[in-house]
């Protein structure tokens, strides 16, 4: 389980810079132009032919942004176990640092483990995929775990 917890603050108060080394060996911080590839995602879309789709900066920034619409501010408490090999996992743990106050990632918990979390960290937000999803509702506590953060 990886937790990460952040002062409380808006999407207009972050700076995004990024290290470029110079010929010399040291870093030069260079500010991010919109338009670079920040990741690459995979996808068979609807036409069933892999494919890589080049995500920017500017594009997962949008997506952030509109995370707010998922309960995601800058006092959420999010726990994501949604695999970070999808663009939604992705969306949800970028986002949710950059946007959030507290993330905890796990993608192996246990439907007893979320209701610990869910309890214990008063997590306002969850993201979990279907078998996770029904194997936490299905653990003893998960009401009283969802009430305490009101996930």
């Amino acid at each position: 389980m990886i937790v990460w917890e952040t002062a409380a603050r808006t999407p207009r108060q972050l700076c995004f810079k990024i290290g470029l080394r110079s010929d010399a060996g040291a870093f030069i911080s260079q500010p991010f132009q919109p338009n670079w590839v920040s990741d690459l995602i995979y996808s068979s879309g609807t036409t069933g032919i892999p494919k890589g789709i080049a995500q920017s900066y500017e594009g997962r920034a949008k997506q952030w942004i509109d995370l707010g619409g998922f309960g995601i501010d800058a006092g959420a408490r999010v726990l994501q176990t949604v695999s970070l090999s999808s663009n939604f996992g992705l969306s949800a743990l970028f986002g949710s640092l950059v946007v959030g106050r507290m993330l905890i990632h796990d993608e192996q918990i246990s439907g007893e483990q979320a209701v610990e979390v869910l309890k214990r960290e008063e997590i306002s937000v969850a993201f979990l995929p279907p078998a996770t999803l029904i194997r936490t509702m299905e653990a003893p506590g998960f009401e009283a775990g969802v009430k305490a953060g009101n996930a």
